[in-house]
């Protein structure tokens, strides 16, 4: 059975307070258990264009690396669209000290799968894509099922109300190694 928890994002403060406590759910369960049962964690982020899944990606690192991390940017692809002049981030590769416990370094990866396959036009397939990156994956534009969703470790979907309000799912999969961290399900009332 899946867990279900609705979060209101209708500020900055809001999104930062969401994305430090997924990155220190993320940190207790590397931080508690042997790799091998929890790498790599993989959350996918969907949502509307413009709707700010890019913050997301950012944000989480902020809260999961040390100083931010470094970037690497030889295993990172962003140029700028030439219609809409837009900067396209495709994937970034970071790595660093998980803040939670200096002694733990992570690699962190995020990726818009929708952007890499156009710029890829389809060569990278699950096998290498998972042996590229080790630690923490997260994904936006996921609707494709690239990476298959019992892969996944927590799905987030970002939408507007009609209302105006921005809002913000989390399910946590069955299966998901971020059930066991307390921070995440002492902290949040989950519905199935």
């Amino acid at each position: 059975m899946i867990m279900r928890a609705a979060f209101k994002i209708s500020s900055r403060d809001s999104i930062a307070e969401f994305c430090k406590l997924l990155s220190d759910a993320i940190s207790e369960v590397i931080i508690n258990n042997e790799p091998e049962n929890w790498a790599p964690i993989i959350i996918a982020i969907n949502g509307d264009d413009n709707i700010g899944k890019s913050a997301f990606w950012d944000d989480i690192r902020q809260y999961l690396l040390k100083k931010s991390g470094i970037f690497i940017e030889k295993r990172s692809s962003s140029y700028q669209h030439k219609v809409t002049q837009r900067d396209i981030r495709t994937y970034e590769t970071w790595t660093g000290q998980l803040r939670a416990d200096p002694s733990k370094s992570i690699s962190y990866f995020v990726c818009n799968i929708g952007d890499l396959f156009y710029e890829y036009m389809g060569t990278f397939s699950m096998e290498s894509f998972v042996k590229q990156v080790s630690d923490v994956i997260v994904l936006s534009k996921t609707d494709d099922d690239f990476v298959p969703k019992e892969r996944h470790s927590a799905e987030i979907t970002l939408e507007n109300s009609v209302e105006g309000q921005k809002y913000a799912t989390l399910i946590l999969p069955e299966g998901s190694p971020l059930r066991q961290s307390r921070t995440l399900t002492k902290s949040v009332e989950f519905s199935p």
